[in-house]
């Protein structure tokens, strides 16, 4: 016995083709069902228009590394580290490097100055 031999035993029979055409849906009984995915959104509070798009180009905002975060609030890079898995200061974490967003830092110095 031949080792394709063997290797078709394992695989499943596949059934005739006339077999499987009575377990294919009505197309003409599933064209006048609608289906619903959003039921929250059928009725008066569903939405009539779209937002439209705006024109502005999209800027991302800078994001800095551990090194440049830490420059800026003044403390030393694996304390800022430490600050970010702690929860104190937001950053994440891409592989082995961190970053932060600029915005995020100004709003934790200016929190902090408040205190």
């Amino acid at each position: 016995m031949s080792i394709a031999t063997k290797r078709n035993d394992c695989l499943p029979r596949r059934q005739p083709a006339s077999m499987i055409v009575g377990n294919v849906p009505d197309v003409e009984s599933a064209a006048r069902t609608p289906t619903v995915y959003f039921p929250s959104l059928i009725g008066p509070e569903a939405p009539t228009e779209r937002n439209p798009v705006t024109t502005e180009p999209f800027i991302p905002e800078p994001l800095l590394d551990t090194d440049q975060a830490a420059a800026i609030i003044r403390v030393h890079p694996k304390t800022l580290q430490r600050y970010a898995r702690e929860g104190i200061v937001r950053g994440f974490q891409l592989g082995t490097m961190w970053r932060f967003s600029a915005r995020d830092i100004d709003r934790w110095i200016s929190e902090r100055m408040a205190s």
